[in-house]
């Protein structure tokens, strides 16, 4: 194989802007293309002739697709309820399969995915690009060597998810239990939500989550929340976002004992104390005396290429043989499972809730919210 010919399972919004649009029409991906595309909605269907070439295929259902031998490899761009069962469909088939985020609604899927893909020849990615970029790379690299000592805090302020109302109009399934299992927390904020555990270097052990369903737009699902999380040495932290502020940011600090990470506006800044400040405070004569610090500006390299394909380069090459898979799908487990854990906590008052939460009643609760989703298929 000389060329890996994708299959796109899903043909929404981020389809086209992203995988059609980068692979097919830029060809940022060497070695790539797409070769056939998967639309249940005959809407969706009418407009491919006029978005996509004439030779790439179209299908009503994907497993037709998996098992039409036109397809090297498939990408899931499809609603969050639906991941897992495709996932494992392609896997059975020995496809590789590319999952977007997130890996699935409920953690227990998530295992099912795993359990399946140990079993399958093929190899199973997951579509975390902002992972791949360097900004977040140098965080962790600085965290997992140590710079800013033993950890104390995270603090992330995540808010320019604005989105309006016919933002959720437009795709009725979207921000529904039904529909995507959830709203803000397993949508737009998974991305940072697995950054946050990727960069600390740890899952947090417990959350409390402080939510809104509907605050801010006719949603059934959340629009709005803060979480508390803390870690198993003791270090805190707290994430907060919504869709209803506007202008919002985006302001990630990490604090330890050498120093403090800051994080906004595409800059990197290291707050870098003198002295360790646990040692300077065994050894500081004065009740008030401080360690001192020091600003320095974190320089990070200009990003060369998208990020989405900065993964599935990674990912064809994998595949062709010429570099090893670097974000395995089991990696969309963490992410998951404190999603799942904060959403139950916000079901039940904020109260503090261990990550993993019991997958047991956590499927339970949400399947009753499905029972009673507005959203019908």
């Amino acid at each position: 194989m000389k060329t890996v010919r994708y299959g796109l399972i899903g043909f929404g919004a981020h389809a086209e802007q992203c995988y059609a649009e980068f692979i097919l029409k830029q060809k940022l991906v060497k070695n790539a293309t797409i070769a056939a595309v998967t639309e249940p909605s005959e809407k969706r269907r009418k407009m491919i002739p006029n978005i996509l070439p004439k030779n790439v295929k179209v299908f009503t259902d994907y497993k037709k697709m998996l098992d039409s031998k036109v397809i090297d490899a498939a990408i899931i761009t499809s609603p969050h309820p639906f991941h897992a069962e495709m996932v494992i469909e392609c896997l059975k088939r020995n496809i590789p399969v590319m999952c977007e985020k997130p890996a699935a609604t409920t953690a227990y899927d998530v295992k099912r995915m795993i359990a399946t893909s140990k079993k399958s020849k093929a190899l199973f990615g997951m579509m975390f690009n902002q992972r791949a970029l360097g900004i977040y790379q140098k965080m962790k690299d600085m965290i997992s060597k140590g710079e800013l000592g033993d950890l104390q805090r995270i603090n992330w302020v995540i808010t320019m998810w604005y989105r309006p109302d016919k933002y959720y109009t437009v795709a009725p399934n979207r921000a529904t239990w039904k529909g995507e299992g959830g709203g803000l927390v397993i949508n737009q904020a998974c991305h940072q939500i697995d950054l946050l555990q990727w960069i600390m270097g740890e899952q947090p052990v417990s959350v409390n989550g402080f939510m809104d369903n509907g605050k801010w737009h006719p949603i059934e699902a959340d629009d709005d929340f803060t979480l508390f999380l803390r870690f198993k040495n003791g270090a805190t932290g707290t994430f907060i976002s919504t869709t209803g502020e506007y202008p919002g940011c985006n302001r990630l600090e990490i604090s330890g004992t050498k120093g403090k990470l800051v994080c906004e506006g595409g800059k990197l800044t290291f707050y870098e104390s003198n002295v360790d400040t646990k040692k300077f405070s065994r050894t500081a004569k004065g009740p008030y005396d401080k360690p001192g610090f020091k600003v320095k500006e974190i320089k990070i390299a200009k990003e060369t290429l998208e990020e989405h394909m900065k993964i599935m380069t990674n990912f064809t090459n994998a595949i062709l043989g010429k570099e090893k898979l670097k974000i395995h799908g089991s990696e969309g487990l963490k992410a998951v499972e404190i999603i799942n854990a904060a959403l139950y906590s916000g079901w039940h008052k904020g109260e503090t809730v261990k990550i993993p939460v019991n997958e047991t009643q956590y499927v339970k609760e949400l399947q009753a919210k499905i029972k009673h989703s507005t959203f019908k298929r």
